[in-house]
């Protein structure tokens, strides 16, 4: 299949790769409602390159280190080799402006991990 936004990556190769898809980055999720995550906390980015260079936006899933969210059933749990340690929670996506939420890039998600988290992602827009 081919990529219909194919040169919009060919216009912008190499720079800045912080907004891959599978990137971990600590960001700033203050102000947050409700039962949104709050605070400066890691999340893993689920969203593609072409989502940021036609939005400017990244679509991200936060990262929480209590053991309460070890059992929820559509949480991720990252591997031991990774830096980042803790419960990918696959419902808390949200779309964030990077520009605005002080992003850092922490490191790469294994594509395994990756695999797992976006099948639960994509579960919540099945019809």
């Amino acid at each position: 299949m081919n990529d219909l936004n194919q040169h919009l990556f060919d216009e912008r190769k190499g720079e800045e790769e912080w907004y891959d898809q599978g990137s971990v980055i600590w960001c700033d999720f203050d102000p947050a409602k409700g039962h949104e995550q709050k605070k400066r906390r890691p999340a893993i980015i689920v969203s593609n390159r072409a989502f940021y260079l036609l939005t400017h936006l990244v679509k991200v899933v936060v990262i929480s280190s209590s053991e309460a969210q070890k059992n929820f059933p559509i949480n991720v749990s990252l591997p031991s080799d990774m830096q980042t340690r803790g419960y990918v929670l696959t419902d808390q996506e949200r779309s964030i402006d990077p520009s605005q939420r002080h992003v850092a890039l922490v490191e790469r998600c294994p594509e395994k991990t990756l695999d797992q988290i976006l099948e639960f992602v994509l579960m919540t827009y099945e019809r």
